[in-house]
Formats: structure tokens, C-alpha cells, sequence
């Protein structure tokens, strides 16, 4: 269970104060109130996630106040758990593919990531090879 009051500390000072507010709706989760002074443009700042289902698929749209700010999509295709993140706009910049072998467990994930230069960063890592 997480805390409902977390405080954060930058040079032994309180940078920042985050509220986890319970939810009892399946559809919004993980809705945090934050003051912060040092770390965002506005000082109050509520997140939270509007979780969604779609045919064959997952949709996990983030919000900061009421503004979506990116939503990914995951979906299961034979031993794959393939999960892309979009912009509010649409325009992917996120892949991981995770991988399970016969058993069920993890064989490996791969993460692929547009940066906001232009460049692409991937990694796969091997977990189990039994």
C-alpha cells in the first residue's frame, strides 16, 4: 500500500509535498496532489491516470490538471506484452516489448525511446533463459 503523504527534500529543504488520494473507481488511478516549489511551473499540480479498455487492448491515459499529457497503449499478441506511448497529439515516442517464455516467467524486454533531439535510444535485456 502506498503512503498517502510523501515529502520530498532537495539540499536538506522540503522541495515538494505529494498527496496519494485513495480512488475507488477503476477506471481513475493513481490521483496525487502535489505542491511543489522547485520542480514544475505551477505549484499545485494534480496527476492521475484514466484507465480504459479497448477491444484486444489497454489504454492508460496520463493527465496533469485536466490536460492529457501522454496515453500508452499495451496489448497481448501470443507470448508478447507490447506497450507503445503516444504524445497528447498522437505521435508515438515510446516501444517496450516484454517477452515471456513457456512457463509463463519473463524472457526479455525491449525499450525503444525517440528522445526529444532526434535520437532513438534501445536496450533489450535477457532475464531468464530457461
Amino acid at each position: 500500500m502506498r503512503k498517502l503523504l510523501q515529502i520530498f527534500r532537495d539540499d536538506n529543504r522540503i522541495s515538494q509535498i505529494r498527496f496519494n488520494i485513495p480512488t475507488f473507481s477503476n477506471e481513475i488511478q493513481n490521483l496525487k496532489l502535489i505542491f511543489s516549489k522547485r520542480h514544475f511551473n505551477k505549484r499545485v499540480i494534480l496527476f492521475y491516470e484514466r484507465h480504459k479498455f479497448k477491444p484486444n487492448k489497454k489504454v492508460i491515459e496520463y493527465y496533469t490538471n485536466t490536460r492529457l499529457e501522454s496515453y500508452s497503449e499495451m496489448k497481448i499478441v501470443n507470448n508478447k506484452k507490447i506497450t507503445k506511448t503516444f504524445s497528447s497529439k498522437g505521435i508515438a515516442f515510446a516501444k517496450e516489448t516484454i517477452k515471456y517464455n513457456s512457463n509463463g516467467s519473463i524472457f526479455s524486454i525491449s525499450n525503444r525511446v525517440e528522445n526529444m533531439d532526434g535520437t532513438t535510444t534501445k536496450s533489450k535485456n535477457i532475464i531468464n533463459q530457461n
